[in-house]
């Protein structure tokens, strides 16, 4: 998949790609390669990105992620049809209620925790961003808007759905020598793999 999107992105084809798989983690693992290759000065500038049909992020109908979803058209559902604009995360129900949530059936296990109101939607995503080296910060006039404080990835007892996160976090708070209080936003998922960056204020 990594090198059709270079490609067809319009990276010189001489430009190497390489694609991994940690399921859900997949595109912060992407992340952690780049910050490996630009720590062992390998690369300066690399194109991180990651896709899946398995999204979980609630809320997004309240529009807090639109600055993040560029708008595509797509055909019409019906032979004939007009085109669709996709502009918003198909998966966001903002019709459900905590009572509506309570009713629903365990789907593992007989009094278990997950339901198909908390687990993961079949919906398809995408995204993708630059990691890039000081040297390439200065040297294209970059406006950085993150910087990667710290990553951590950890396995976790298999039949605890949901629980990597927990112990991901705790390792990236560590290296960073950091405290969970001093974190204002987690952006989770149901991950084994962590990352710490924190946001830069743009000027």
């Amino acid at each position: 998949m990594a090198r059709h999107i270079g490609i067809l992105s319009g990276l010189p084809v001489e430009v190497p790609a390489a694609t991994t798989n940690r399921l859900c983690g997949s595109g912060f693992q992407a992340v952690v390669n780049a910050a490996h290759e630009i720590k062992l000065g390998e690369a300066n500038v690399v194109l991180t990105g990651g896709s899946d049909c398995l999204s979980i992020t609630p809320c997004l109908d309240a529009g807090a992620f639109s600055a993040e979803i560029a708008p595509m058209e797509l055909p019409g559902r019906k032979r004939g049809s007009a085109p669709e604009v996709f502009e918003q995360d198909e998966h966001a129900r903002p019709q459900s209620t905590l009572e509506s949530l309570a009713k629903l059936q365990a789907v593992f296990s007989k009094g278990g925790q997950v339901t198909a109101g908390n687990a993961s939607g079949i919906c398809d995503g995408a995204a993708a961003n630059v990691v890039v080296s000081e040297a390439a910060l200065e040297k294209y006039g970059i406006q950085p808007l993150a910087k990667v404080l710290s990553y951590h990835v950890v396995g976790v007892e298999p039949s605890l759905m949901g629980i990597g996160p927990v112990e991901a976090i705790r390792g990236a708070l560590a290296k960073a020598g950091l405290t969970i209080a001093e974190i204002d936003l987690f952006d989770v998922g149901l991950l084994t793999i962590a990352i710490l960056a924190i946001q830069l204020a743009r000027c």
